[in-house]
């Protein structure tokens, strides 16, 4: 009899530590994410090449000078905490830059010079927000996850002109809401790699000017907004803490 009891026993501890096996499983990790790609503003940028074409620069220039401004490197890090192996709470930091120039003869608007001179501009955004994230395993060994996530938060926006020898400095902030569509692969326990594609979507409705001595705000009306949407591809890394 005693053989029986010890028999029924074990099982009943072993079931114990299933349970609280799951129980830590289910307390939930921290994932910390890493990705870096490029960008594709999506605005039109019919007004502003005709604007460039008012200062002397021909429609071929100016259109590749606003479709280089148009393409540029992205980065992203977030950090969230997954609870019911499902389901994501945390930050998310993203981050613009772009460049463009286009040199040739520029009319300053008065009827007596023309200057031969660089057009060169910078832009720089930082995005940083709220992060609310789904993530769903593949297969019987989880080794593939689909994700999605949603973000919102604030944008900051720069952008450095340089022209006729001066420099003007552009600088804005408005809402800004992004949404992430990834699949990732599991190269450890503790570490996956992945590639995502992601919409970002913000506009500027107010911006400040400056050249170093005067400052000017100024609020842009509606069909003036600043779009500063774009899409993006990136590739990356996660760790599971």
């Amino acid at each position: 009899m005693t053989n029986v009891y010890s028999y029924y026993i074990l099982p009943s501890g072993t079931g114990e530590q299933v349970s609280r096996a799951e129980e830590v499983t289910y307390s939930g990790t921290l994932r910390i994410g890493l990705s870096g790609g490029m960008a594709y503003l999506t605005a039109s940028s019919d007004e502003a090449e005709e604007a460039l074409t008012g200062f002397g620069v021909t429609h071929k220039d100016a259109g590749a000078y606003y479709q280089d401004l148009k393409t540029g490197w992205y980065g992203s890090a977030d950090a969230s905490w997954i609870f019911n192996r499902r389901y994501g709470i945390g930050l998310k930091y993203k981050f613009f830059n772009t460049g463009a120039a286009t040199d040739g003869y520029f009319d300053p608007g008065d009827p007596f010079n023309i200057y031969y001179t660089t057009y060169i501009e910078n832009i720089y955004i930082n995005y940083g927000g709220v992060l609310l994230s789904y993530y769903e395993p593949l297969g019987s060994q989880n080794l593939f996850t689909l994700y999605s996530s949603f973000s919102a938060g604030i944008t900051f926006y720069r952008d450095e002109t340089e022209v006729f020898s001066e420099a003007i400095l552009i600088t804005g902030k408005a809402l800004g809401m992004d949404g992430t569509f990834g699949l990732e692969y599991r190269i450890s326990p503790l570490i996956s790699a992945g590639a995502e594609l992601s919409v970002f979507a913000s506009s500027l409705r107010s911006i400040t000017f400056t050249d170093g001595e005067t400052e000017q705000s100024q609020e842009l009306e509606k069909e003036n907004y600043e779009n500063l949407s774009r899409v993006e591809f990136s590739i990356g890394i996660r760790f599971y803490l």
